[in-house]
């Protein structure tokens, strides 16, 4: 058998970046959504930036 010869394959390694947009969801955002996720990124750093903390929205009932 000529497979007994062959080096082996390596395997390849997958990362995922879990800080992407839509890294957290279950399901696929819609474009809305996807802009949604944008501006809030966008309004975070430059909150950071001017050096003052952004509060994450809250659920409802929270």
């Amino acid at each position: 058998p000529t497979y007994i010869s062959k080096p082996r394959a390596t395997r390849s390694v997958r990362t995922v970046d879990l800080g992407g947009p839509g890294a957290w969801t279950s399901g696929r955002l819609t474009a809305e959504q996807s802009q949604q996720v944008r501006e809030a990124e966008t309004a975070q750093a430059g909150a950071a930036q001017a050096g003052r903390e952004v509060e994450p929205a809250r659920a409802v009932g929270d």
